[in-house]
């Protein structure tokens, strides 16, 4: 299966895609690989590596703020051909206490792309002439698009976890009381917390709705049992 969305531009393009990426929108599902990053690798320098794995989240997954950025990975797949996809959860009542996944990659901004071509722009062009030279020219044009976001973009940066759009004082409250308790008293606190959050979230969704804006109002009208629908079904008037 080749789409343009998440395929390489030598693939050929699968005639049924645009049927599944529609599908992927009815079910209200995200793509989590990043553009153009091989998931299928055959070891052979005459065939080149393709897209064939990827992964899905829906929007009640999303929304959770639970789960951390998709990472691929050759090195975690047990010398299979095809890439492990891997992913962080947190459980609801951890959340706050796990430790933050660690983030590669920069901040991009588009303000400081004139500083990023002055750096990057003179920087020489190696010659091609065979298949190792193209892996070793990849590989140094990695290294220079590394060397010079260091220098003008800042590095990416795990979110807060206690930053969840339905996190309150209260879930605060509960979870120092979580830290502070041993034994039975703990499993106590954590039945507790979990409660806390489970009202946090019923507030934060009531209070989403009850003082909208256009914006959320219209995000709001997409979901549909923890799922974004393409389509908004009509309003429906019972009769009288």
């Amino acid at each position: 299966m080749h789409s343009h969305i998440w395929s390489f531009p030598y693939s050929t393009i699968s005639p049924w895609a645009l049927e599944l990426i529609d599908w992927f929108d009815d079910q209200g599902l995200e793509l989590l690989n990043p553009p153009h990053v091989a998931t299928w690798e055959s070891g052979r320098d005459d065939v080149r590596p393709l897209v064939l794995d990827l992964a899905l989240l829906n929007k009640a997954a999303a929304i959770s703020g639970q789960i951390s950025d998709l990472h691929i990975s050759f090195e975690e797949s047990i010398s299979s051909d095809h890439a492990a996809l891997c992913l962080l959860w947190y459980p609801a009542e951890s959340i706050a206490i796990a430790p933050p996944p660690f983030l590669s990659g920069f901040a991009v901004d588009d303000l400081y792309m004139d500083s990023w071509l002055k750096i990057f722009g003179p920087l020489p062009t190696l010659p091609i002439t065979d298949i190792p030279s193209l892996q070793h020219t990849a590989s140094q044009l990695h290294t220079d698009i590394d060397s010079t976001s260091a220098q003008v973009f800042s590095r990416r940066k795990a979110p807060d976890p206690c930053g969840v759009c339905w996190w309150n004082p209260d879930c605060n409250t509960t979870l120092t009381i979580v830290h502070s308790h041993s034994g039975a008293l703990k499993k106590d606190a954590i039945k507790h917390l979990r409660r806390t959050i489970a009202m946090s979230k019923c507030t934060w969704a009531h209070n989403f709705l009850h003082h909208t804006t256009s914006d959320n109002l219209w995000e709001a009208a997409t979901w549909r049992k923890g799922r974004s629908i393409k389509h908004i079904p009509p309003l429906l008037v019972s009769p009288q």
